[in-house]
């Protein structure tokens, strides 16, 4: 991913137009910007980054479980 982040940025640049609720403004995309560029810091502390995100979002607190159900409630 490290060598995709600026196609990545570039693919939700063209969606900021598809009228998704998640991505709808200029703040939306920069959010994604400096999650992707982990502000400029190494491979391997991109990877730890990530990977804490990962294990929040599968093993992590009520909130941030709750958090996702209330996301798939929205979009179903």
């Amino acid at each position: 991913m490290w060598n995709n982040r600026d196609l990545f940025v570039s693919l939700f640049t063209l969606m900021l137009g598809m009228e998704l609720p998640e991505l709808s403004t200029k703040a939306d995309l920069d959010h994604l910007k400096k999650t992707l560029f982990c502000n400029g810091e190494s491979k391997e502390e991109a990877r730890k980054f990530f990977a804490g995100i990962y294990e929040e979002a599968f093993n992590g607190s009520w909130s941030t479980k709750t958090n996702w159900l209330f996301h798939a409630v929205k979009h179903y």
